[in-house]
């Protein structure tokens, strides 16, 4: 009996030793679990700071943005870095990524332009990271950070985060209209009543030809694509009755000049345009229609900056061709916009309208952007 109840107290004592080798892990084992996960730590500790100090370098993953990687090649050689990371970090690495993530979605968001629907997704987003960063936190700090608890935080997190996606093709779809629907309808200009006066001091018949006939919106007399306008100047002027040819247009935004331009009160609003046009040298009849169209088209509280666009400008953006040629062409456009302090010069050389035998002249007003 004392021989069996001594082998039973030597199981028992092997046994003890066995089960108090298996609560401790061997040194090198630990050591090496230890220096991984702080290897992994500073790891993405390095890899925030840079971010920090240059955002734009960061929109993609870990590695493709270190490297400058895109494409296919960047995103195998993200997915495999991440992966063969989270095996060695372990819980570190789950952190340091969540906490990369939070930060570099933010600093994407506030130095970003996006939409209502790209800033709900990309915050939710930053949401989730942070979120995610702070429960691992918790469960290190009160020692429940096992692998079926971080399991199920990341596969938490990816779900929402699935979610979050399809706001983010929300916002592709905005931005892809914004850019070539909504800019395009920014980009272009309505151009208000222009005026074309015909003199000649005998009798003929004239041609005329706006390019492109696609920016006309409206026309008397109708304007005819192929032929253009064909008009007879009787008596020294358009059907010897001083008319004139009348025309609407929207064209694009591009070309006009806004660096000089002249004051015009609302509060004297027909005065200052009857000397607008002295100044530029138009007739009384002339005048009279731009200050009977214009003194009604803008309201007369408000403040006005008309900058003027010479025969040059408009050749840029809609030529005429009239046919006989005329010995003198002169057109003007005022691009008009409301007078908010806007910087520009107000005293520059003034170039009048040109008389000849045969001449062409024409006013129109452009209503700018800002209106």
């Amino acid at each position: 009996m004392n021989g069996i109840r001594g082998k039973a107290a030597v199981g028992m004592r092997y046994s003890g030793q066995a089960r108090e080798g298996r609560d401790e892990m061997p040194e090198s084992l630990s050591s090496s679990r230890k220096n991984s996960r702080f290897i992994a730590a500073v790891l993405i500790l390095a890899l925030t700071v840079s971010f920090c100090f240059d955002p734009e370098t960061s929109l993609g993953g870990v590695v493709s943005d270190v490297f400058g990687l895109d494409g296919l090649t960047g995103k195998v050689a993200d997915d495999v870095f991440d992966g063969g990371c989270k095996l060695v970090g372990g819980t570190t690495y789950n952190l340091g990524k969540n906490i990369y993530d939070t930060l570099t979605g933010a600093i994407n968001l506030l130095a970003g332009d996006q939409t209502v629907a790209g800033k709900v997704a990309g915050w939710t987003e930053v949401a989730l990271n942070a979120a995610s960063a702070g429960i691992i936190i918790y469960t290190l700090a009160t020692g429940t950070a096992t692998i079926p608890v971080i399991a199920t935080i990341t596969i938490t997190v990816t779900l929402a985060k699935a979610a979050v996606e399809s706001l983010k093709n929300i916002d592709k779809i905005f931005s892809w209209l914004k850019k070539y629907l909504g800019d395009a309808a920014r980009g272009l200009l309505d151009v208000y009543k222009p005026n074309i006066y015909i003199y000649c001091e005998q009798d003929l018949e004239v041609r005329l030809q706006l390019e492109p006939y696609s920016y006309i919106t409206a026309s008397i007399p109708e304007y005819d694509p192929a032929a253009g306008w064909k008009a007879a100047v009787r008596g020294g002027s358009l059907n010897g009755k001083n008319d004139y040819l009348f025309y609407e247009a929207r064209v694009p935004g591009e070309g006009f000049q806004r660096e000089k331009g002249l004051k015009i009160n609302g509060r004297s609003l027909g005065q200052d345009l009857c000397r607008l046009m002295a100044l530029y040298g138009f007739n009384d009849k002339e005048t009279a229609d731009f200050v009977e169209y214009w003194g009604q088209k803008l309201f007369p509280g408000d403040n006005y900056v008309f900058y003027p666009q010479g025969t040059e400008i408009i050749e840029n953006i809609m030529p005429l061709t009239v046919t006989p040629e005329p010995l003198s062409v002169y057109r003007l456009w005022f691009l008009i916009e409301k007078d908010r302090g806007q910087p520009c010069e107000t005293e520059f050389p003034i170039e009048r309208v040109i008389r000849s035998r045969f001449a062409v002249v024409e006013w129109g007003g452009v209503i700018g952007e800002a209106e």
